[in-house]
């Protein structure tokens, strides 16, 4: 069973899955900081980012290319199946 929480809550159960919503950058590339994450998937706007596994050195950034992105009202999914920070970066 998977569990679903909202950004700024924290997922006792896992596996969990977040959805962020944020205004990205249609004029830059960005990296996204899995600092405090443990291990899981990354989707921007329906896009499969990948897998990460941040118990694993030295991943710990993920690459959005700016074309993913629509500057407006961007979604990033967080699929984590470890543990995850009170509030996701």
């Amino acid at each position: 069973q998977v569990h679903a929480a909202s950004f700024g809550s924290s997922c006792k159960v896992f596996p969990c899955l977040f959805r962020i919503p944020f205004a990205g950058s249609d004029a830059a590339d960005v990296y996204l900081d899995l600092f405090g994450w443990g291990r899981g998937s990354v989707l921007v706007n329906g896009f499969n980012l990948g897998r990460y596994d941040v118990t694993q050195k030295p991943q710990r950034t993920m690459f959005i290319p700016k074309e993913l992105m629509n500057g407006k009202e961007d979604t990033l999914v967080i699929f984590e199946m470890m543990s995850a920070p009170n509030q996701p970066s």
